[in-house]
């Protein structure tokens, strides 16, 4: 074990079969040092799982988390585990955030069980464990050693998700047009063959049916420039893994992409893959209209507080886009009223607000309302059909609302002023999380608001906006939308 204690102290943590190499194990007396390795204390730690060939990182416990140790491990996920390094990469390009509901899609670990592969939820919570990735509220983002974030990162990041959702929602209305697809049986972020989808729906065209009745559509979705095959290949292994499957439906896979290369079309179409390349699906200047939605969603903040009327035209470009109203549009379009609520009586407001308390030690919140008596206000929204759980609630009691506050207090502008947090949930609340938001609401160093949809109904009516009741009629009333 001395020997190689020295090893990770002068060259630092490394995959094992590097160590191998460093101690100059011949290969009959590598299963020995494995063993040893297996059974090893600190200050040697190891992590295990994620690695091809079953190898294992190894590195000191006084290098975790160290620049070397997240560098190195990088590495070893880049060369050594292409799935990990696939949800990395896919985080990246999603400005450091994902849904935590659409992580699962960009790796090609499935989210059942299936023989010979890892669940994609035990690896999700590995990688917690050992601070590549953090949960903070629904998203999942990489932990700040590893992504650099700016003050608009959360902002790009919801804007990039409302137009993978805006485009999502047109190519359901492309595939029901031409009849591909059965009407109603669009879905987003679904499971077909153990593994997620962006986008999954049932086709009962000829060439699917095989010896079933109907088959499956099935599409991703990867937004922005797709130069390199490395950013298409979780979908080429899902694709690879169900035609390996027996007894499975019939399916077409389809890959949304706004500019790919030939490169990237050619390896796709070799796959039996359908290159759904926006303005060909769409209408030329498609792409270039989704790009300027994406323009106007990161500087809506700007538009809330200088011309707040002006924000009401945003939302007409976003249904637009989308192809009309959908349900799909409903948490985003949810917490962008709530800014324009909040942006007729506070002075400033700012949406995806990003709170650092240290390095590594960060938050978002939804909306972030300053009002000139000197408050705060931090509002959470959720628009679910759902009463919102317990467990969401401890958390946003015991976790998130003590980090806001204590930012707060660590800002000298801000450290007298009061504090408000507010809970918008259209589903309500479950009563035995209704119960924990009535005794917390009685603390003295702030004050904690939640509101159900007839609460936010009423304060939303408030408004005199034409607009704003009609999208609280149209995706929180009526139902079909």
């Amino acid at each position: 074990m001395t020997e190689i204690i020295s090893v990770l102290e002068e060259f630092g943590p490394m995959i094992s079969s590097e160590l191998y190499r460093h101690l100059d194990i011949k290969e009959e007396n590598k299963e020995a040092i494995r063993q040893k390795l297996s059974r090893a204390n600190a200050p040697i730690m190891k992590i295990g799982g994620f690695f091809s060939r079953n190898q294992s990182f190894i590195y000191l416990q006084s290098q975790f988390n160290t620049d070397l140790y997240v560098d190195k491990l990088m590495s070893a996920f880049r060369d050594y585990s292409a799935p990990v390094y696939s949800i990395i990469r896919h985080i990246e390009i999603n400005h450091g955030f994902i849904e935590a509901k659409q992580l699962p899609v960009y790796s090609f670990y499935p989210i059942e069980n299936l023989k010979g592969h890892k669940n994609v939820n035990n690896i999700i919570e590995i990688l917690k464990k050992v601070q590549i990735l953090e949960q903070d509220g629904d998203c999942i983002k990489l932990h700040n050693k590893i992504y650099t974030y700016t003050s608009n990162s959360y902002r790009n990041f919801k804007a990039l998700e409302l137009a993978k959702t805006t485009v999502l929602n047109q190519f359901n209305i492309w595939a029901r047009s031409i009849k591909i697809t059965s009407y109603y049986s669009g879905d987003n972020y679904k499971e077909f063959g153990k593994f997620l989808w962006s986008y999954t729906a049932v086709s009962y065209i000829n060439v699917m049916r095989d010896k079933n009745k109907y088959g499956y559509i099935l599409a991703d979705i990867v937004l922005g420039e797709v130069q390199d095959l490395e950013i298409i290949k979780f979908f080429l292994e899902k694709v690879k893994f169900l035609k390996n499957q027996k007894g499975l439906y019939s399916f077409q896979p389809f890959l949304l992409l706004e500019n790919p290369s030939i490169e990237i079309i050619d390896s796709l179409k070799n796959h039996g893959v359908i290159v759904g390349t926006l303005d060909y699906l769409f209408g030329m200047g498609y792409t270039k209209s989704l790009r300027d939605l994406i323009v106007s969603i990161n500087e809506i903040g700007k538009i809330i507080n200088n011309d707040n009327s002006k924000f009401l035209k945003v939302i007409d470009k976003i249904e637009k886009l989308s192809g009309g109203k959908t349900i799909n549009l409903r948490g985003d379009l949810f917490e962008f009223v709530v800014a324009y609520y909040h942006s007729t009586k506070a002075s400033t407001v700012e949406i995806g607000k990003i709170l650092k308390l240290d390095y590594l030690n960060s938050k978002e919140s939804d909306i972030v309302a300053f009002y000139s008596n000197q408050t705060i206000v931090f509002a959470e929204c959720k628009a679910l059909k759902a009463r919102l759980d317990y467990y969401y609630v401890e958390n946003w009691i015991n976790e998130r609302i003590p980090f806001m506050y204590k930012w707060v207090r660590e800002q000298n502008v801000y450290n007298n002023y009061n504090v408000k947090f507010e809970l918008w949930s259209t589903g309500g609340f479950e009563d035995n999380a209704l119960k924990a938001l009535e005794q917390t609401s009685s603390t003295k160093k702030y004050q904690v608001e939640y509101y159900d949809f007839n609460t936010i109904n009423a304060k939303l009516k408030s408004l005199k906006s034409k607009k704003v009741n009609d999208l609280i009629r149209d995706y929180f009333v009526n139902s079909e939308v």
